[in-house]
């Protein structure tokens, strides 16, 4: 999901009875007592961190606080801190925490990692898209266990590794993703989205501008274009595809802990996919306090946060 950019503007307005700003450790009861009736299967979408460029490495690395005081980080990734503050820490604690209440067979936990803003911000970023994805390609198979700060996180709570949502696929030896990782590329979604388009756009509320694709909620009339400025798929189509993705691997419900600059996206999200998919009955959306947000040319400095309910949707709800 993308920080700070044009395309994904905070809209923090509510549009269900089950959503109001509710502070942790209350919003904790909140989603306990939101889920206590659920059956099936819940994915919370919790532990969304971003990737940067190491050059003295040559590598992708976590931004997180605890990679970014290695001794081996560079200025950079220490000053780019303020763009994250500990949001993937808070969210994955949330989500251990609410896990821990329920089944571990009913309750896992997806980690979305975002692949591919660092080039967006990050001048000594490689340019060419083969370095690009040989770096990704690297990272995903020689990090394929907890980045050390979820692991700091994860230490409190034993039945993490049942917790975790492994991402199965036979894949390609090029693919970014092995075919067995406990991560979900915002990347893959991404290139994905489009494949779904066919089955979209008998919608109410679908739209098309030349190549673009867009949507007006039925709910709130707020009009989202799903791609962004240079014709590429935005958040919007990206979590389109994920939560498509996750219904397909049996989630009934889903708890998705976004930035709050991602929240209007990934709502409007979260009604295209609640109106075409069969199986998928619910989705919570949690974000960062808005109090955070700025308007997206400015920095958006993040320290610790206060994760708050954004909203929840059902099936119901859009009509699905």
């Amino acid at each position: 999901m993308t920080r700070n950019s044009g395309n994904s503007t905070s809209d923090t307005s509510s549009f269900s009875n089950e959503t109001s700003d509710v502070p942790a450790p209350d919003l904790l009861e909140r989603l306990a007592t939101i889920s206590s009736d659920w059956e099936g299967k819940l994915v919370a979408v919790a532990g969304h961190h971003m990737l940067v460029y190491r050059e003295g490495s040559d590598a992708l690395v976590p931004l997180m606080r605890a990679t970014a005081t290695e001794a081996q980080a560079s200025a950079e990734e220490k000053a780019n801190l303020y763009r994250v503050g500990d949001f993937p820490e808070a969210s994955f604690r949330l989500a251990l925490s609410l896990a821990q209440r329920r089944s571990p067979r009913e309750t896992s936990i997806a980690l979305l990692v975002n692949d591919h803003q660092f080039r967006l911000f990050q001048a000594n970023a490689p340019s060419d898209d083969a370095v690009i994805q040989e770096l990704r390609w690297r990272y995903y198979r020689e990090s394929n266990s907890l980045p050390l700060g979820l692991r700091q996180v994860a230490a409190d709570y034993p039945d993490v590794d049942v917790c975790l949502e492994h991402n199965k696929l036979k894949r390609s030896r090029g693919s970014a993703l092995p075919s067995d990782s406990i991560y979900f590329s915002e990347t893959t979604h991404r290139r994905r989205f489009k494949n779904w388009v066919p089955s979209l756009e008998s919608l109410s509320g679908w739209r098309k501008r030349g190549a673009d694709y867009g949507f007006c909620s039925s709910l709130t009339n707020d009009m989202l274009w799903l791609c962004d400025e240079q014709g590429g798929c935005g958040c919007s189509g990206e979590v389109v595809d994920f939560l498509l993705d996750l219904a397909q691997r049996q989630a009934r419900h889903v708890l998705l802990i976004v930035p709050c600059e991602c929240e209007r996206p990934v709502r409007i999200a979260a009604e295209i996919v609640l109106q075409v998919s069969s199986d998928l009955r619910d989705v919570v959306v949690v974000t960062d306090h808005p109090e955070h947000a700025r308007p997206w040319q400015a920095k958006l400095e993040r320290s610790e946060v206060t994760l708050v309910l954004s909203a929840h949707l059902t099936r119901e709800d859009v009509g699905g």
